[in-house]
């Protein structure tokens, strides 16, 4: 799942991330929190041991299938700033 999540990153393809419950894989929290860097004329972005070329198409959609979810204040948080 990482590095498809690298290579969307890359390439500026979405991803849709399925079933989500309570927080975040600590993987993905640079993506939610934006999280980039630039570095001469490219943006990156920490991903796990990996720097990522962030491509500003990127665009990252997460679903839950819970009816009525509870999201905790530090998800809210990460997600609307």
């Amino acid at each position: 799942m990482h590095s498809t999540i690298e290579t969307c990153v890359t390439f500026g393809e979405p991803v849709i991330i399925n079933f989500f419950e309570d927080d975040f894989d600590p993987f993905i929290d640079p993506l939610i929190r934006k999280q980039k860097f630039r570095r001469g004329l490219n943006n990156f972005i920490k991903l796990g041991e990996n720097e990522v070329i962030y491509n500003n198409d990127f665009r990252i959609f997460i679903r839950t299938n819970l009816s009525n979810p509870i999201i905790i204040p530090e998800v809210t948080n990460k997600v609307t700033a």
